[in-house]
Formats: structure tokens, sequence, C-alpha cells
């Protein structure tokens, strides 16, 4: 999501030029060359429609689009819109931050039109963050456009987890009631199936035929051929201070992944290498702590 042709592509298209503002918020996440940010506080919605402002940054230095010419870019700032029904997108004027350490803005084209976000574009890393269909996963915060850009350039410096490290258990998704991390060193393909254990952790205390437990432990297949998973092993429930409630071995039917939905983001993690925007990783007891805290935090 962060490559960056991706980054380049994006910079090529983008909307309204946007202001500096001292009451900026930017998440940023990145890595392995590359790191994207959204402002916060930027964010407006009407309908179906949501604006916002977001930036990107890459530590090769990119060749800007052909309007603005001169020297090479390493960072960007600019407005976006997307049409959360459609899954479209609309970008214009944005801010190049030049290797010379002059800044130019580009202009948004009179007849720019919402044009679909696919699969890789670094757009798609924002559509389901600003529609508020899922948070951004363990970002860091800068205050300020200075900030903002000095940030982005730090992170985009260091290198980002990845699921082909196999390198033990990594955060990978937040939702309202629950996150997820997924064991990497678990990961085994044999053909078009991949398996890896996972463990949710809910953010409130469940009961479930009087059982109570607050995360759960289990192995998932993956089918990366037709796009579905199932669970498949000795599931496992534990209460909050780690004691094990109760564990029994358990085949479910296997279930589709619709595009966009949560399980399509640990799908590709399984089965594409997806990588990771710099989320933490470690062993399962370290792992466990953090749920504890991100629960609280996001």
């Amino acid at each position: 999501m962060l490559r960056l042709a991706v980054l380049a592509f994006a910079a090529a298209s983008m909307l309204a030029g946007p202001a500096l503002c001292a009451d900026e918020e930017w998440l940023v996440v990145g890595g392995d060359g590359t790191a994207l940010a959204y402002d916060r506080t930027s964010i407006k919605k009407s309908g179906d429609l949501v604006s916002f402002r977001q930036g990107g940054f890459s530590t090769v230095a990119i060749p800007p689009p052909p309007a603005i010419g001169g020297p090479d870019y390493h960072g960007l700032v600019g407005d976006m819109s997307v049409n959360c029904k459609d899954r479209t997108a609309l970008s214009g004027a944005t801010t190049f931050y030049l290797v010379t350490g002059a800044e130019r803005t580009l202009e948004a084209p009179p007849a720019a039109k919402f044009t679909p976000v696919p699969p890789g574009d670094s757009r798609a890393y924002f559509v389901p963050i600003v529609c508020g269909e899922r948070p951004p996963v363990d970002p860091h915060i800068a205050v300020g456009r200075k900030e903002g850009l000095a940030t982005m350039k730090l992170l985009a410096a260091k290198k980002r987890v990845t699921a082909s490290a196999k390198v033990g258990w990594t955060f990978a998704l937040s939702l309202p009631p629950s996150l997820t991390a997924i064991d990497t060193s678990s990961w085994k393909r044999e053909g078009d199936i991949v398996s890896q254990t996972e463990i949710t952790w809910m953010r409130k205390d469940q009961v479930n035929d009087g059982l109570s437990w607050r995360y759960s432990v289990i192995p998932f297949e993956y089918d990366c051929v037709v796009g579905r998973r199932r669970a498949k092993g000795m599931l496992q429930f534990y209460a909050a201070n780690n004691t094990l409630a109760h564990e029994e071995p358990v085949e479910g039917a296997w279930a589709l992944l619709p595009p966009s939905s949560p399980g399509s983001l640990l799908f590709d993690m399984a089965c594409n290498g997806k990588k990771l925007a710099g989320l933490p990783s470690g062993p399962r007891a370290a792992m466990i702590i953090r749920l504890r805290e991100l629960a609280v935090l996001q």
C-alpha cells in the first residue's frame, strides 16, 4: 500500500489546496521507505462524502508531476474527498516538499472527477478510516504541519513488520468490539491453504453459556484462491488474568470474505504477505500486555 510507485501515482492526481493550520493533528503510519498520514481535525462529512487532509513521505526522491517540473520531492500534503458509498476519491491541489527545501503547489484540475480507488493505491489506506469502517492501527500522533512532516520522515526511515517475516505475534486489526493479533511464526502454507493462529481480545469481558472470558486463541485456515476462511484447531478461551477458562477442538464452516471486510485484511496478511504498517510485535506475553493497553487507548 505504501509503495513508492503508489505514492507517486497518488501525488500525480491530488484536490483543493491545503491551508497551513497550527491545530493540525496528524496520525502517521509508515516504514520501509514510505509513510502515510492524515489530519484528523480536517475531516468533514456530508452524507456519503468525506473530505480531509492527507500526506505522504518517501525516503527516495520522486519525480514531480509534469505540471510542476523542477526538482524531485520527498513529501506532500493535499486535500482529498471520498465517496464512501461507491468507494471513489477525488484529489486536487497538493503542496510538494522538494529536495531543495522549497515548496510548490499544484492546483486541482477544473474538470477533476471522482474515480475508483484500486487495490494497492495509497488512497485505499485512507478510505476505510475516514468512512468510519475502522480506526488507524497504532498511529503516531503529531501536532502541526512541521511536526507532521517530521514524523512522516522519521517513520518512513524505519523497518516495518511484515507477515512474511515470521517474527512472532503481531498486532493486526482494531475494531469497535475487539482487537486482533496474529502469530506469524505459526504461518504455514499447503497448496492454496494458509493457516495461522490468531488472538481476539474483546474490549469488555464476555459471558457465553455461563463461561466468562476476555480473549480467545484459535487457528484459522485461509483459502487463498476462493477468498474464504474457517476456524480449525483448538479453540481456547482465557480470562483477563490469562487463566484458561475453556478449550475444545473446532472445525468451522468456510465463510467468504467480502472486500473491505475485517476478515479480508487478515486474508491479505495470510495469503498475500500484506505489510503491516509499523505495528507492535513480540512474544505472546508481550502482545497480551499490548492488547490490554490498546483496548483502552484506541
